[in-house]
Formats: C-alpha cells, sequence, structure tokens
C-alpha cells in the first residue's frame, strides 16, 4: 500500500453550487480559484503517474488563514477566539467536498483519483492557523 502527503498552501474554500442563469457568485468563484490552485500544485508534484484507481484513504486537514480582526497577540485570547469561531460556518464537509472534486481529472490535470466515490474512509478536520495565509493537509492512502 502507497501513502502521500502534501501541504497545498491557499485558504480553504466550501463547496458552492453555481446558479443556472445568474453570474457566478463571488464564493462560488472563490472555490473555483482554490480548486484550480490545488490542481497546478497536485499536477507538479504528482508528475505523470496516472490516477488511483481503486478504493483510497483520503485524510483532509484545512487550516484557515488568521483573520485581522481576530486577537492578534495574547495567547489565551486568540486560544477563546479560535474554540469559539471554529464552529461556525463553513463545515468541513463542504471544504472536503470542493476539495476531493479538485482531485479528479480536469482539463490540464490527469487527476489523482479518477471519481471520489473511490474514497471510501478518512478522516477531516478544520481549524486556523496563526499564520496569514491557509493551507491544506491532504494525506492519501492506497488501500
Amino acid at each position: 500500500m502507497a501513502e502521500w502527503t502534501f501541504r497545498i498552501d491557499g485558504d480553504p474554500q466550501p463547496w458552492t453550487a453555481q446558479m443556472r442563469h445568474a453570474e457566478r457568485s463571488p464564493s462560488f468563484q472563490r472555490m473555483v480559484a482554490w480548486q484550480e490552485q490545488i490542481r497546478a500544485y497536485l499536477a507538479a508534484e504528482w508528475g505523470n503517474r496516472p490516477p488511483l484507481a481503486g478504493p483510497v484513504q483520503i485524510d483532509t486537514t484545512f487550516y484557515r488563514g488568521w483573520p485581522e480582526r481576530a486577537p492578534q497577540s495574547q495567547e489565551k485570547a486568540k486560544k477563546k477566539w479560535e474554540q469559539a469561531h471554529v464552529l461556525m460556518a463553513p463545515d468541513s464537509g463542504n471544504y472536503r467536498k470542493a476539495f476531493l472534486d479538485s482531485l479528479e481529472p480536469h482539463r490540464y490535470f490527469q487527476g489523482i483519483i479518477l471519481n471520489d466515490a473511490q474514497v471510501i474512509g478518512g478522516m477531516e478536520w478544520k481549524a486556523y492557523t496563526q499564520e496569514a495565509w491557509g493551507y491544506t493537509e491532504l494525506y492519501i492512502r492506497e488501500l
């Protein structure tokens, strides 16, 4: 069984539906831009390997960047703010859905998996990082 770990920089964005007869919403545009950022990074890291075709376990941790409106210096205040705000929307499942979609083949990216239905297990987390920009940690295990 093979395993891979990646750190992909960029603020996580939740899955958002596109309206059919309206302009793309700003949240949809942010999600698509994040997915393109993920694909570009993984295309370079994955190289010419074909997508995994069998069952996989995928663990994801989505770190949101530390907002300017949050406490910046006192550790106790920062921890209290984080505990209160990590429980707010968007939920980790919406981050995960947008993220898993970006692992599938798409235009220039041959994909890491063929379809997110291959994901038969894994954990998802969301948290804040003290860094200004967020990132996502990805762990893939071929089963």
